[in-house]
């Protein structure tokens, strides 16, 4: 089963003074270093979306300004760690729940932005290769939060905007009408007033996407109904061929005013095959809390397991290459000042505090000074943190640490990293350098999906195939010619 962090909460409010106290005591275990700063002028949203934005192999990331012209600042990174104002998008960003996404629309290389641009409508800005957009002029009509995410399982990235439209990818592009996937009864809440986030992933475990949704609503679909609000989680499985199961949920009624779930992220915590979830939790009255849910596959229920972690934005992610995702949550607001955590994961679900990362409010990881390994990148508009802070990557030697059968010259003079992969993965060298190599990546039915010339010490996979779509969940093996005749394939998991 999985396992319980506790100790995180007194008389019903999530508190982090006994770790805050102890923090000298895993100083020698931190994961991230001191944070490089940039200085900067405005305010910052909660929130930041990470990418390559002008394809220099060096992550640069956006944010909403919310307290100047309400505008979408755009951000490139440089070689000491610093960042740079490139670009400002006008948009529609009272919503601070995800109000835009990052995908590469038209699949020339380059991400894209769609984000709110008024009242029930959306719009797509192309960018040129160079970190700066163009306006398209094309809208597509839903609402926040957008999520990207291959739903129907074909390679090409979808939107999921609102409560919930899909506007499916193709090679051309996004499709212009959606297929609403219905969560709710018609009367409440209206045009899925009540949901808060988005994801996609195999849930189930069965190879096929499912959608998930979290924020608040009434039990309508009980029988009989419960019209009192609740925070919710509710799911509809995939079929195949964009079609979906009916609607299955989990709900907490506390009494309070708007309970809800309001963040969600989804991993196989447990090692049993299906898709677990840690979800940002508030009863609406004194309790503010993240929640660890098993998914039972055989009942199609969700379970809580822990109902004792911080109250911040989750994200999983293998961080130490150990095979165990990790946590990390921004945004824990609680605490006074700005403060991000970063948790180990240890296997069956339990989680192990890391580090603190003070003055970090909003937090996200990308590859900037560490490669191939990821730095974390924060936001803050608090007086004495640090506006923008890149706080460097401490552990990347400590996920080169293998097996001793994996660890042979003989059989793995490269890596990969990391093994369980959403956005892309690196192979990097181990005792020889790669120029001249050519990797190829294999499905589980032996087919070739990529081939990759090395020319340095590491080579990105984007985790797309040899025609720019993005892959499917699942296992892949990375293979080598030019390095011996005894080299063994390396295994990563790609999670949608």
């Amino acid at each position: 089963g999985l396992g319980r962090l506790s100790g995180w909460v007194i008389g019903g409010i999530c508190l982090l003074s006994g770790l805050l106290a102890a923090a000298s005591a895993v100083e020698a275990e931190d994961w991230f270093g001191e944070p490089i700063v940039t200085e900067v002028d405005h305010d910052f949203g909660s929130e930041l979306g990470v990418a390559d934005l002008n394809n220099d192999g060096r992550d640069d990331f956006v944010s909403v300004d919310f307290a100047g012209d309400n505008k979408l600042i755009v951000y490139l990174s440089d070689s000491t760690g610093r960042f740079t104002v490139v670009d400002t998008l006008p948009g529609f960003f009272f919503a601070s729940n995800k109000p835009y996404a990052l995908m590469d629309e038209d699949h020339d290389g380059a991400t894209d932005i769609i984000l709110l641009w008024g009242v029930d409508y959306l719009r797509l800005w192309r960018n040129d290769g160079t970190g700066h957009f163009i306006d398209t002029g094309r809208n597509l009509e839903s609402w926040f939060p957008l999520v990207v995410g291959d739903v129907d399982g074909d390679g090409y990235e979808d939107l999921l905007a609102g409560g919930v439209d899909v506007f499916y990818g193709s090679e051309g592009g996004l499709a212009g009408e959606e297929q609403r996937l219905d969560f709710f009864l018609d009367t409440w809440p209206p045009d899925g007033y009540g949901v808060k986030d988005i994801e996609v992933g195999d849930l189930d475990g069965d190879s096929i996407p499912d959608v998930i949704v979290a924020g608040r609503s009434t039990m309508e679909w009980e029988d009989p109904p419960i019209d009192e609000e609740a925070a919710m989680i509710r799911w509809r499985r995939g079929l195949g061929n964009r079609e979906f199961a009916p609607v299955r949920g989990h709900a907490i009624v506390t009494g309070g005013y708007g309970p809800s779930y309001s963040r969600i992220a989804m991993g196989d915590l447990d090692g049993d095959g299906d898709g677990d979830l840690v979800a940002r939790f508030s009863d609406g009255i004194t309790t503010y809390s993240s929640h660890v849910l098993a998914y039972d596959a055989e009942n199609d229920t969700l379970r809580i397991v822990d109902p004792f972690l911080p109250h911040g934005i989750p994200h999983l992610i293998d961080l130490d290459g150990d095979d165990h995702l990790d946590l990390y949550l921004s945004n824990i607001w609680e605490v006074p000042g700005s403060l991000s955590s970063v948790l180990r994961g240890l296997g069956g679900g339990s989680f192990e505090h890391i580090q603190d990362l003070h003055g970090a409010r909003a937090a996200g990881l990308g590859r900037v000074v560490s490669h191939p390994h990821a730095d974390m990148i924060s936001l803050s508009t608090r007086v004495g943190d640090p506006p923008i802070g890149l706080w460097p990557n401490l552990i990347g030697t400590a996920s080169e640490v293998e097996t001793p059968e994996e660890s042979s010259p003989a059989s793995a003079p490269f890596r990969v990293w990391p093994r369980i992969a959403s956005r892309e993965t690196w192979i990097s060298s181990v005792s020889v350098g790669l120029k001249g190599v050519r990797f190829e990546i294999v499905d589980v039915e032996g087919r070739r999906v990529r081939r990759l010339e090395a020319g340095s010490q590491a080579i990105r996979w984007d985790l797309r195939d040899d025609h720019g779509r993005a892959v499917p969940a699942g296992v892949y093996w990375v293979g080598a010619t030019g390095l011996g005749s005894e080299v063994k394939a390396e295994r990563v998991v790609v999670v949608r």
